[in-house]
């Protein structure tokens, strides 16, 4: 599986240091440098930490259409 890789259209347009690079699990485009680098580090780990805690806390909430009961 590739980490990263380009669209042809968007690399004529920015060039291979441009925004063209996109990343299995990020948002967005990066630079080459942004779209090889480790987010291994505590602070990627707390943010994905956060984003899955906000899914819970979001399922919780939710509610059956029909009798209204919140998901477990």
């Amino acid at each position: 599986m590739r980490p990263s890789g380009p669209q042809l259209e968007l690399l004529a347009e920015h060039g291979r240091m441009g925004p063209v690079w996109w990343r299995y699990g990020r948002p967005g485009r990066h630079c080459l440098l942004n779209a090889l680098e480790n987010p291994n580090n505590l602070a990627a780990y707390n943010q994905r930490q956060k984003g899955r805690q906000d899914h819970r806390d979001w399922m919780c909430v939710l509610a059956c259409i029909d009798c209204g009961n919140a998901a477990t």
